[in-house]
């Protein structure tokens, strides 16, 4: 009962890692592409 509650434990956590690094990856690459547009933008 425990290992099974111990897995389950590992594979919530390791699922809300993995949602918080896409989360990460993404707000990241959105900063980046408005910071590049914002440059371009008055570049030209």
């Amino acid at each position: 009962m425990w290992t099974l509650l111990g897995a389950f434990a590992s594979l919530v956590i390791a699922l809300i890692l993995s949602f918080l690094a896409v989360v990460l990856i993404s707000v990241v690459v959105i900063i980046w592409l408005a910071v590049m547009a914002g440059l371009t933008a008055r570049s030209s």
